[in-house]
């Protein structure tokens, strides 16, 4: 009898709770799947502000993601796509709000690859303001 209440209290401590955090964890992948997919397709149309909402749906879920267009970008740029590192980090710029230094400058980085160098330097420029040491070293460079 000791044992299988032994066993019960067991299950009731550690296995269901898993069960439950692995439940949501599952319910949570789903969904943002669903809000990144939609984001995209509305990105991809041109419909910005609605990007945004799905992608805020998505970080309101769980708030790692807001690295996800980031590390998207850099692994492009890697790889030397260029175009779609720009997109990346341009999703993550405008659609995910994100301040960071590192997406302006990476993304300054892929314009002045694909040979626009305006935009470039605007970049390079607003990395500079929000604080990337490396950014000046790229304005005197590339936009002197």
């Amino acid at each position: 009898m000791k044992h299988k209440l032994g066993y019960l209290i067991f299950i009731l401590l550690f296995i269901s709770p898993l069960y439950l955090w692995y439940y949501t964890y599952r319910e949570n992948k789903v969904k943002i799947d669903n809000h990144i997919q939609n984001g995209n397709a509305y990105f991809d149309s041109g419909n910005y502000e609605r990007a945004r909402e799905e992608y805020y749906k998505a970080v309101k879920i769980d708030q790692e993601i807001e690295d996800l267009f980031s590390k998207e970008g850099y692994e492009k740029l890697s790889f030397k796509d260029y175009h779609g590192a720009i997109s990346a980090f341009t999703k993550s710029i405008e659609c995910i709000k994100s301040n960071s230094p590192f997406d302006y400058l990476q993304r300054g980085i892929c314009f002045y690859l694909t040979g626009d160098s305006i935009k470039a330097c605007a970049d390079f420029m607003e990395a500079k303001i929000l604080g990337d040491d490396e950014a000046a070293g790229y304005l005197k460079q590339h936009c002197e």
